[in-house]
């Protein structure tokens, strides 16, 4: 008997891991078939463009996505701007088999991982992530590597390992820093699982401290990349020290490592927090539960979440106390944050524990109701169809009438809005064909300005396709770049070389006089003005 055991073990175990694989497998196709074919609005174009050409992003910089960018966009042929979505939808495969591979690593079947790898891949700010260039599922592929690998460490003992998942840790906050409260606590079990008192002195601490500081070094490639980048360095092209933005100015923002640490750490936003506020808190808790369980996870999913919780949590091991632990932070970091727009994405790590516990109840619950494996894979199947399908359905319903007192719909960071059941951009090229129209119409040497989302697409396709290479693009950030406006007006003749808003900034339109319009089909208006802005 003790000899069957021992073979079953092995065997469940490689099920488990053969799961995980046909499940990434699987949603890699699918992220694929559905991805959009091109250059993206905003964030998504800025991305594509840094990646492609090398620079710096908005903050937190995002180095290692960028480092990744460079090389995909290498390797992988067609449009330039979707081998960079090309290397989204990678990584979000790679986070659906980090997903897989966890689930296996704790124990659960390979009905277990199938089900719940499958809820993970198939739900909607991971799909809507890995369909465009985003950052996103890059974090969350290194984070569930570095939980996997902490799960190891936390049973061999092993300092490779720990400092191992100390290296994913780091690489995962030069990804996103949403993370930092769930890496912190990770390193805080690793640093009390090898500290002196189990036997290896000091020598324990240093491998995690520098497995955590080799994981921070892409970071150096921003300040390699600070000098040398001019048009596609967010630092340059966004900020005006001039006109002290942001509250800059040149003495504070003089050296690389001041510039770096400045937008590695996110500081442009200094978004506040509702800790003063208790109803802001409350609200804020409201809302994330009523978005997990309406538009991600699903209100099917209560049921295998308590009982996740229950089997995990009656007899805890450090990894199971971990795993809630990241829950409760992540949980809390979301509630005291003011910004709701990043709602989905700030929500991302405590999602991924909701999943967790989620499939470890479905398991459970596959196990003691179906008795052989063949059924049970059925069985999960069947599971996967009943539980995914209605939070699409109610996203899709609440696209058109927002539901409850708190007129709940799924928040999307930024453009184009996705409506349909099934997350899909795979025909979306509105960015390219209005940003090529507007290109057409725009007077020689203008001075171009747009908001953030509408000039991304212009700047790619005059950063990595050499469109209009006659046109400087600003990203209007009110009330900071009249001063650039004036420095403008003040060097060139504007019957020359004229003032152009791609669409209007209503903040911009009392200091115009006598603008020119242009209707784009399909797009914005373009307004051309000849003559000097009016100033304060």
């Amino acid at each position: 008997m003790s000899g069957s055991a021992g073979e079953l073990a092995p065997r469940r175990a490689r099920g488990a891991s053969a799961a995980a694989l046909a499940v990434a497998a699987l949603s890699l196709v699918v992220y694929l078939a559905t991805a959009a074919p091109t250059v993206m609005w905003g964030d998504s174009g800025e991305l594509q463009t840094v990646a492609l050409r090398g620079g710096i992003g908005h903050p937190s910089g995002y180095p290692t996505f960028i480092l990744l960018g460079h090389l995909f966009g290498w390797l992988v042929p067609g449009d330039p701007a979707h081998r960079i979505t090309v290397m989204s939808a990678v990584f979000g495969g790679v986070a659906v088999l980090g997903f897989g591979l966890l689930l296996a690593e704790l124990g659960l079947s390979a009905a277990g991982v199938l089900g719940g790898a499958l809820l993970f891949g198939a739900s909607f700010t991971v799909w809507w992530a890995a369909i465009r260039c985003e950052v996103y599922t890059l974090a969350i592929a290194c984070f569930l590597l570095s939980l996997g690998v902490t799960l190891r460490a936390l049973r061999s003992g092993a300092w490779r390992d720990a400092a191992g998942a100390a290296f994913l840790l780091g690489l995962t906050l030069t990804t996103h820093l949403a993370y930092a409260p769930a890496a912190l606590a990770v390193m805080g079990v690793l640093a009390w699982r090898t500290g002196p008192w189990r036997g290896r002195g000091v020598a324990g601490w240093v491998g995690l401290a520098a497995g955590f500081v080799a994981g921070l070094l892409p970071i150096l490639y921003l300040v390699y990349a600070d000098p040398r980048t001019e048009a596609t360095n967010y630092l340059k092209y966004t900020v005006d020290l001039q006109a002290h933005q942001f509250g800059l100015t040149p003495e504070t923002f003089r050296t690389p490592w001041q510039r770096i640490s400045w937008i590695a750490l996110g500081r442009e936003a200094e978004r506040a927090t509702s800790l003063g506020d208790l109803r802001g808190v409350f609200r804020n808790i409201v809302d994330q539960l009523g978005y997990t369980f309406l538009f991600e996870a699903g209100p099917l999913a209560l049921v295998p979440l308590a009982v996740g919780l229950r089997t995990r949590l009656r007899r805890p091991q450090t990894m199971d106390l971990l795993l809630a632990g990241i829950l409760v932070l992540s949980f809390g970091f979301v509630a005291i944050s003011n910004d709701k727009r990043m709602l989905p994405v700030f929500t991302l790590p405590y999602s991924l524990m909701v999943a967790t516990f989620v499939a470890i109840g479905l398991d459970r619950l596959l196990v003691r109701a179906v008795a052989h494996p063949l059924p049970r894979l059925l069985a999960a199947l069947a599971a996967f169809g009943l539980i995914a399908s209605l939070p699409h359905a109610l996203r899709v319903q609440a696209s058109r009438h927002p539901i409850g007192p708190r007129a709940w719909k799924v928040i999307e960071e930024g453009p184009p809005r996705i409506h349909s059941f099934i997350p899909r951009l795979d025909h979306f090229r509105a960015p390219r064909e209005i940003g090529e129209r507007c290109l057409r119409v725009i007077p020689r040497g203008a001075f171009v300005a747009a908001r953030w989302d509408t000039i991304q697409p212009l700047i790619y396709l005059q950063q990595v396709e050499g469109k209009r290479p006659d046109l400087t693009f600003d990203s209007f950030y009110y009330p900071w770049h009249l001063a650039r406006m004036q420095r403008w007006q003040e060097r060139y003749d504007l019957r020359e070389r004229p003032f152009v808003m791609v669409g209007m900034v209503a903040k911009l339109r009392p200091h115009l006089d006598r603008a020119d319009s242009v209707r784009i089909e399909a797009g914005p208006y373009v307004y051309i003005q000849r003559t000097p802005i009016r100033l304060p």
